[in-house]
């Protein structure tokens, strides 16, 4: 798969209403139970913590294949433009 493609993928699912939903319950939800968590539950706590770190890993990650593309058609844009004044 292109970058472009990778990318094109990348802004379908971060424009999903179904993915954002889903990424917001998750969020919700982890939050509720780590705030109900008790004092004790130190490594409950730490699994909540994770699980909200790896929702926004797989965000970012997205972001950064959008990101990567717009940069790439940029730069091909820029090696275009100096071949064009080599020649």
């Amino acid at each position: 798969m292109s970058i472009e493609q990778d990318a094109q993928g990348a802004i379908e699912l971060l424009k999903s209403e179904t993915l954002k939903r889903a990424f917001a319950e998750i969020e919700a939800d982890v939050l509720s139970i780590w705030r109900g968590s008790t004092y004790s539950e130190t490594e409950t706590r730490e699994k909540l913590w994770m699980q909200l770190q790896a929702l926004e890993m797989v965000k970012s990650k997205l972001q950064s294949m959008v990101d990567g593309a717009k940069i790439a058609v940029a730069n091909a844009k820029l090696a275009a433009e100096n071949n064009k004044q080599e020649n």
